[in-house]
């Protein structure tokens, strides 16, 4: 398996590959380094892929950042790559009418109710909570401890910070940016950034 990134997302992600495969069978890429490099001196970190065995073929991400993920994703599917996401052992995921990615990276103690639709590439990080009847595009980043209520849909390229609340039956647009902590009353528009309590705009980028 070869995780995308060698920073410190990719230390938790390596956490949770180590529950189920052999740790000679893992290596890592970060084309940022001029040289191949050691992580906790037993984990080999490959500046090229050309430079890893072709019996690696799948990889996950190991990156947080909604637009370094989808250009290391493109990056591998280029080189024929299979994208697949993790799912942590402790993570709780409702039994009824779920549609999530087989590409959704789902951290440790992530609870998913039933009735829920995750699009392909999304990251949810450590303690996300997500309720009944929510819709999450593609691409979207929930850091640490954020809560998606119910009937909440939110589009793509969405950053959702941590600790931050949606509460039920909004709408957040594609390219929305929630700070951390935040309460969501009402609805996001696309490419804005809101914060606080309540959450307000603060942005038009």
């Amino acid at each position: 398996m070869i995780i995308l990134g060698a920073g410190g997302h990719s230390i938790e992600v390596l956490d949770i590959l180590i529950e189920e495969i052999p740790k000679n069978e893992i290596v890592f890429f970060d084309n940022t380094i001029k040289e191949n490099n050691l992580l906790f001196n037993e984990f080999t970190i490959h500046n090229s892929l050309n430079s890893i065995s072709t019996s690696q073929t799948n990889f996950v991400l190991g990156i947080g950042g909604i637009h370094l993920r989808r250009k290391l994703t493109l990056l591998a599917l280029k080189n024929k790559l299979k994208y697949t996401g993790i799912r942590s052992k402790s993570a709780s995921i409702g039994k009824f009418q779920n549609t999530i990615d087989s590409t959704v990276d789902i951290m440790k103690n992530v609870t998913i109710s039933s009735s829920v639709i995750i699009g392909k590439g999304t990251l949810l990080n450590r303690n996300v909570n997500i309720h009944h009847d929510v819709v999450i595009g593609d691409f979207c980043e929930l850091a640490p401890g954020c809560q998606v209520l119910g009937n909440v849909n939110v589009g793509c390229n969405v950053f959702i910070g941590a600790g931050a609340i949606i509460l039920p039956n909004i709408k957040v647009e594609d390219n929305a940016i929630i700070g951390a902590g935040s309460i969501v009353t009402k609805n996001v528009a696309a490419n804005i950034t809101v914060i606080g309590n309540p959450a307000k705009k603060i942005s038009n980028e």
